[in-house]
Order: C-alpha cells, then structure tokens, then sequence
C-alpha cells in the first residue's frame, strides 16, 4: 500500500501553480521524465516502458510561485499554452499517469512541479500533478478526493458546484496567504495564523466556505502544539 503524508496547510514556495482553462487537445509525452519535485526530473522506470503519457493542453491566466517570472513573461508576449500531466501511484509506489482529461472549458487552479525546459511537452510549459506534492487535496481545485476532505468542512459537499466552497479565484487569492515550510517555525507560525485570518477577515462573505474555517482552525491547533512544544524543550 502507496501512501503519502501531507500537509496541505503548508505552501511549498517551490512549487508552480496557475490559474488556467482546461482545452480539449491531449498531447503526448515521450520524455519519459516526471518532475516530483521543482525542476528536478525522475525517470519513469521500465516497468511499462510502452505505457503512453499524455498531458493536457490548458490555458492560462495567473501563475505563481516557482518560475512564475519566466511563465508570466510567456503569458504577457501572448503564448498562454502550458501542459497539466496527472499522475497517481500503484502499489509499490511508481507514478502511473492519469489518462483520464479534465471537461474542457473548466478555470481551474492547479499546483505542481514545473520541468526543466528541457523535458516541456512540444515546448510547452509542463507541471507535473502527483500525489507527492504537499498540495496532496488541492493540486487541483476545486477538484477534490473526498477522501481528503474533512466531513466537516463542508456539509454538502458536491465538487466544483458547491455553494459551501470557495470559487477558483479566490481559493486562489486564498492559498496564497498559506504559509511556506520557511516561516512554519514558534514565531513564524504565529503571524502566518494572523495572515490566514486577517484574509478571513477581509472576506467576512466567505469565511464560512471551504476550505477556510477549517485551515484556519487547524493552522491554529498546528501553531499551539508547536509553540507548546518548543517551550517545553
């Protein structure tokens, strides 16, 4: 049994992440690479060496994070083109892609790790999606696994139609006030609570939806155990 530890309150800085409509072209991948972490590139394996890889063609409007200079510089010459590869793990834990295509049309929010130029999909910028990111429920919002959602966060939960979550703008505007691996520390901790709060605050119309109330309670909790710990060392 495959499985990982997240913590999804905890913003990789490293990480890419874009706001992008997904379009219906599917586009091959023969790298036969997976970057798991930023800018690093993994090779697939031989299990299936003939297993295809196809990435999706999206397009974007927002990117940030990890080199998002050099996308953003695309997006503002005109080339809005990126590529999303899905992937999950089997058993032993070796990435096996996800042929499955998002609907088209869809304003998504996704976070990743972005390759190296070099190992791009017919020149696209390539963002690897897997379950090894620490984004482990939101690589893709607001398409969740309800197996990682909290029951109580959001009492109808109903995918990308639920009134009870945050839109994909603003989770995006959201996950940006999440605090990276960096600032998690006794004193850090605290004024990253204070940030995810003060957003709270300035959007008091969607403080009750997904995934606010509940990251906020939990980075609390988080912080509390941590100063509490260190205190007592």
């Amino acid at each position: 049994m495959c499985s990982f530890i997240s913590f999804p309150y905890i913003r990789d800085g490293g990480m890419t992440s874009f706001l992008a409509t997904t379009l219906p072209a599917a586009l091959h991948d023969t790298t036969r690479r997976i970057a798991l972490t930023p800018g690093r590139l993994e090779p697939l394996g031989t299990r299936d060496p003939t297993q295809a890889v196809w990435g999706q063609l999206v397009r974007l409007q927002a990117v940030r994070g990890g080199m998002a200079d050099t996308l953003a510089a695309r997006l503002g010459a005109g080339d809005s083109a990126a590529a999303v590869v899905r992937w999950a793990f089997d058993s032993m834990c070796s990435p096996v892609p996800i042929h499955a295509m998002l609907e088209p049309g869809e304003l998504d929010y996704f976070i990743g790790a972005l390759r190296p130029p070099a190992a791009w999909i017919e020149g696209h910028p390539t963002l690897d999606v897997s379950p090894m990111s620490q984004c482990l429920m939101w690589c893709i919002y607001p398409h969740l696994n309800p197996a990682y959602v909290r029951q109580d966060a959001s009492p109808s939960y109903r995918g990308s139609d639920s009134t009870n979550m945050l839109d994909v703008v603003d989770f995006a505007s959201f996950y940006e006030t999440l605090p990276t691996a960096g600032e998690w520390n006794k004193d850090g901790c605290r004024r990253a609570v204070e940030r995810v709060k003060a957003w709270s605050e300035n959007h008091n119309a969607l403080s009750y939806r997904y995934p606010v109330a509940s990251t906020l309670r939990d980075l609390a909790d988080m912080c509390g155990r941590l100063s509490k710990r260190v205190n007592n060392d």
